[in-house]
């Protein structure tokens, strides 16, 4: 086995992981983490709870942000049909541009609801009545 491929594995395992970490972590929150907090908890208990979660999972979600474009971007440039960030030369340049964009808007999606929202003192997502 030659060091050029474990290097590949390596990086595409690691592009994966911190794919699972940022998009399984929102699913587990949004289908049982939160709404079993709002079923167990008060409202004010609720919010620290999830608070406390969302604090943690930040950083891992920071890391996989930063992993997954250090990752990306090996992972593009060893492809032959890799023209360039947002080229639509051919398929496969345009399959990852919208994948790009994509993941930008999700990028400021996650930076606004950790950064923007957390200080707001009643935020809807958290309030028992949704």
């Amino acid at each position: 086995m030659s060091s050029d491929f474990i290097i590949l594995a390596t990086v595409i395992f690691l592009h994966d992981l911190f794919t699972t970490i940022w998009i399984g972590g929102l699913i587990a929150l949004g289908l049982t983490t939160l709404p079993t907090a709002k079923k167990m908890l008060e409202g004010s208990q609720t919010r620290q709870f999830m608070d406390a979660i969302l604090r943690r999972q930040s950083v891992l979600v920071y890391i996989s942000m930063i992993g997954l474009v250090v990752t990306g971007a090996i992972q593009a440039n060893r492809n032959p049909a890799f023209q360039g960030l947002f080229s639509l030369g051919n398929a496969y340049t345009t399959a990852l541009t919208l994948k790009h964009l994509l993941v930008a808007v999700m990028i400021v999606v996650a930076l606004f609801r950790s950064l923007g929202l957390r200080h707001r003192p009643h935020h809807p997502a958290y309030s028992k009545k949704n």
